[in-house]
């Protein structure tokens, strides 16, 4: 064997074993890229939901409007509070399926009152208590300012019998038995006594037209003004008046709006975009939004302000909720807070949520002015 041909490498084995180290190089590498590829989607996993938590309400799937002030909580509603609250749109077209319930007779409350600036027709003048109290302290208060002492209270809540009896008398002036306004519990009539034992049509001229004027300070509105026929489908009635809480009664008198109107105007402020702000003469601010029923379901998840509010359905298909998110009187609100029977919700107690909301169909907060 010649010299050079001794201890001679073999080139085949090197290049094999190149390959299986730069082999094992690229595994690692890539193993590496692929495991900080992996820590980073987490973090950013964790980054999204931690967003997503922040922005959605324990609803499930209803974000919150950034420019909304109040913080919300959830809360189940039965769809049956569609037809119930102080907004409910009862006319012609549109018909009440509510439920006789949490009646006062007007002539009680007078006579509790020990008041006799105003004369009821008879006890059988019932209407809701929210409604009640808040009547009683318009009429002291217009009493009080005019010196006029001879307001009747009538009309009052009606039954479907007691309708069919006025429309079967006067189908021209009465409403469809279902379709009367009277059903909701939350309207009156005026009359004027005469001084004896008869009545005189109350047109809401001269002293009388305070209640025009300044019925809204004390949640009423009048329920078929002038020149609001084609939305209330009656002509102008000047002496029968509709409870619907202070707040709701500012922002339509100063408006110029019918019940329907507001309604509907409500429509557009729905929970998950801009909502209706807006304060009143005396510098308290309120936010107000529609939310949908869930039409697939006999009750409906709602987002609620996690604060003293106002719900009432419209009668149709949803539910209108309103809140104070800034009190005139700080002081007076912290004292009201204090002694209210309807405690703020703490967001983890969902029994004591849902609660809350069926116990707020009427005033919460913000209310009526008592007698002047």
């Amino acid at each position: 064997m010649s010299k050079s041909e001794t201890k001679k490498p073999k080139n085949g084995n090197k290049i094999i074993r190149k390959i299986i180290d730069i082999t094992l190089a690229v595994i690692i590498a890539g193993g590496a890229i692929y495991g900080i590829n992996m820590i980073t989607d987490d973090f950013s996993d964790i980054n999204s939901a931690k967003q997503k938590t922040e922005e959605t309400l324990e609803t499930g799937e209803t974000k919150l409007p950034e420019n909304n002030s109040a913080s919300y909580v959830s809360a189940m509603v039965d769809n049956k509070e569609i037809y119930s609250g102080s907004l409910i749109v009862v006319n012609e077209k549109i018909e009440y399926k509510g439920e006789e319930n949490t009646l006062v007779s007007m002539y009680d409350i007078l006579q509790n009152d020990g008041t006799d600036v105003y004369q009821v027709e008879s006890a059988d003048v019932k209407i809701r208590m929210s409604a009640a109290t808040a009547l009683n302290n318009m009429l002291k208060a217009f009493a009080s300012e005019t010196g006029k002492k001879d307001i009747v209270v009538g009309g009052g809540y009606r039954s479907v019998d007691f309708q069919k009896e006025q429309y079967e008398a006067d189908p021209e002036r009465a409403a469809t038995p279902r379709h009367s306004d009277y059903h909701t519990g939350f309207s009156i009539d005026f009359t004027i006594s005469d001084g004896e034992d008869g009545f005189i049509d109350f047109e809401g001229q001269d002293e009388y037209g305070w209640f025009e004027q300044n019925s809204y300070k004390y949640g009423f509105i009048l329920r078929f003004p002038k020149d609001k026929e084609e939305f209330t489908g009656y002509e102008y009635r000047p002496w029968h008046f509709r409870y619907v809480g202070p707040a709701h009664a500012y922002y339509m008198h100063k408006n110029n709006l019918s019940l329907e109107e507001y309604v509907d105007l409500l429509k557009n402020y729905e929970y998950n975009s801009d909502h209706l702000k807006f304060s009143d003469d005396d510098g308290n601010e309120y936010e107000a939004y529609y939310y949908p029923a869930d039409a697939a379901n006999t009750q409906t998840s709602i987002a609620v302000p996690n604060a003293d509010y106002q719900k009432s359905g419209n009668n149709t298909d949803g539910f209108i909720i309103i809140s104070k998110t800034k009190s005139a009187n700080p002081q007076s609100e912290q004292a009201s807070e204090n002694t209210s029977e309807t405690k703020t919700t703490d967001k983890t107690d969902e029994k004591s949520t849902e609660k809350q909301a069926d116990s707020q169909n009427d005033e919460s907060f913000n209310e009526s002015k008592s007698e002047q």
